[in-house]
């Protein structure tokens, strides 16, 4: 009997450390996570749209958010992971949709709301990260159409994204977008010297709501290729693009000036159109230097040698894939390295090789017939002489 009841006071006592232990336990897990979990901040839009100055479109500037939906407190802190980024008309006034740039660093945040038409670029390299969830509920009286372009109709298209990253947004959450009439998603894909494959990251559930009893309205998802120097005409291949051998066609019959000019104004021209940025230097750069030399080197002769103009045109190729590596180096890196440039190079070798190509095929069927005639535009109206 004694032996009985020391086994039972045995099991008593244990059973009561194992339950201090475990209320233990549990109380440090609850302190831990009290002091993991974060506050989060709304960030009210109130900078631009299309047609404004590029300082007003930057989503890492804190003068472009407001803390309050008033609009009359502004943050000063950019927006970070603990950040709830909120697009309202109380905030962008009577513009009527808002635009966004994500093109200087890479951002994190916690969540998105639209209330709004939304469009946000995605370009050299940069990124978007939702950790939560986006919503976007947005209604049009406008029903969709193909022809609806960035700047013109940006208020027709419920929510848009331009990227030529990779893998230029991450939701961790569900993403919803919802209507009461029409809904029109549009992605854009490959603005610059892009990648070939691009991905959208949903964590959770993607879903396309309809709501109301009106019987009129629908969602659309437009999904494009893109391509900033030449538009959508040889968008299927990347870097397959016949502006290269133009310029080098204006500076065989014209000159070095005449081709640099071209070239480089090429560039800055359908930029204008397509969208201005830091890596536009660079391509006027490139572009004016393959127009210069052709004419240095081609322009006394009449009627250059085919194979010289076809060797010609797959060095331009190489020439203007390493000029614009050394733009990505910059905004991958935030500053030149060597090692970077090289391996930066050795990735864009596919892209690369396309530009070679691309560059021949087009030489080899148009600049016979493109010099003959502006051979006989210079005698006819003496021009460059």
């Amino acid at each position: 009997m004694k032996n009985i009841n020391k086994f039972i006071e045995n099991v008593l006592f244990q059973g009561a450390a194992i339950s201090r232990g475990f209320f233990h336990c549990c109380a440090i897990c609850a302190l831990t996570f009290s002091a993991g979990a974060q506050e989060t901040d709304n960030y009210y839009w109130r900078g631009g749209t299309w047609g404004q100055s590029a300082e007003l479109l930057r989503i890492d500037l804190a003068g472009n958010w407001a803390a309050d939906s008033s609009g009359e407190t502004v943050h000063e802190i950019s927006p970070s992971e603990t950040s709830n980024l909120i697009f309202d008309y109380a905030n962008i006034a009577d513009r009527q949709h808002a635009r966004i740039n994500v093109y200087y660093r890479t951002v994190a945040v916690n969540s998105v709301a639209s209330y709004v038409p939304t469009e946000m670029h995605m370009q050299s390299g940069y990124s978007l990260t939702v950790l939560s969830d986006w919503t976007s509920s947005v209604s049009s009286d406008t029903r969709y159409s193909a022809s609806y372009r960035t700047d013109d109709n940006g208020d027709k298209k419920s929510v848009r994204f331009a990227a030529d990253t990779a893998n230029f947004l991450t939701v961790g959450g569900d993403m919803t977008l919802s209507t009461d009439k029409y809904f029109t998603s549009r992605i854009r894909l490959g603005s610059q010297q892009g990648s070939s494959a691009y991905t959208l990251t949903i964590g959770g559930a993607l879903s396309f709501v309809k709501n109301g009893v009106d019987a009129v309205g629908y969602h659309v998802f437009d999904m494009i290729a893109f391509d900033s120097t030449t538009g959508t005409a040889f968008a299927p291949v990347p870097g397959f693009k016949p502006v290269t051998a133009m310029t080098v066609i204006a500076g065989v019959a014209f000159g070095a000036e005449a081709g640099f000019m071209t070239g480089s104004m090429s560039a800055l021209i359908s930029n204008i159109y397509f969208g201005q940025g830091p890596w536009t230097p660079f391509q006027m750069a490139a572009w004016g230097f393959i127009g210069l030399l052709a004419g240095l080197l081609f322009s006394r002769r009449r009627n250059p040698p085919m194979m010289l103009l076809l060797i010609y045109g797959a060095f331009a190729g190489v020439a203007f894939s390493l000029i614009m590596d050394i733009w990505t180096t910059f905004s991958a890196e935030g500053g030149f390295s060597s090692a970077r440039y090289l391996f930066y190079v050795g990735t864009a070798l596919p892209v690369t090789a396309v530009y070679a190509v691309s560059n021949v095929v087009f030489l080899a069927i148009l600049s016979k017939p493109l010099l003959r005639k502006l051979e006989r535009i210079k005698i006819k109206y003496g021009v460059f002489e």
